[in-house]
């Protein structure tokens, strides 16, 4: 999407999984790669559903990254404290 307000919007979606990629194919907008499975097309509907100059992030995403955040902390109270 183009310029509103002075700047672009845009919207983002992030899921993690498998994904088969296939061969890059080249266009007039530069070079793409094909990518198939349930991850991109999670990614893609998420990405529909954030509001402009928002991201939308998958539930696996987001427990994931607590879980690494509580990992990590206790790896700082066990080492350091």
């Amino acid at each position: 999407e183009t310029v509103a307000l002075g700047h672009t919007l845009w919207a983002l979606g992030i899921a993690c999984g498998e994904v088969v990629t296939g061969e890059t194919i080249e266009s007039d907008f530069g070079s793409e790669t094909i990518a198939i499975g349930k991850t991109p097309n999670l990614a893609a509907r998420l990405q529909s559903l954030a509001e402009p100059d928002c991201i939308v992030v998958a539930d696996n995403v987001r427990k994931g990254a607590a879980l690494n955040s509580v990992q990590i902390a206790e790896i700082l109270v066990r080492d350091y404290l």
